[in-house]
């Protein structure tokens, strides 16, 4: 039990820095200030004295914690397909000019035996 606290206390501070980093990224952390809370529930001796609520918080803390990185994902996937969404396959206008040549070059007859 000891062993497992000092976990919990260990999590419970990774998990602050990270609800920080994603308030600082503006993402919503509501749904994981209620992750943390039970987190740190975790960590009261009264939880250890009643099994049914030790096992309902850590199923609480674990399937929280999925569901969250599931819609952090999710929105993520989301903004990276929006970028690729937005890329075009044509060159800058100032690099026109340079690919053109290159391939002049590659399909000159001199460009064959290279």
């Amino acid at each position: 039990m000891r062993q497992f606290r000092g976990e919990v206390r260990e999590w419970s501070s990774e998990a602050q820095q990270l609800r920080r980093d994603l308030r600082d990224q503006g993402i919503d952390v509501a749904n994981f200030d209620e992750i943390l809370r039970a987190l740190q529930q975790l960590d009261y001796d009264r939880t250890y004295q009643d099994a049914s609520e030790l096992t309902r918080l850590n199923s609480f803390v674990v399937e929280g914690l999925k569901r969250f990185e599931y819609d952090l994902r999710r929105r993520v996937d989301a903004q990276n397909e929006q970028l690729f969404l937005t890329a075009s396959d044509e060159a800058p206008t100032g690099f026109r000019q340079l690919i053109e040549e290159y391939y002049r070059a590659l399909a000159s007859p001199n460009a064959q035996g290279r």
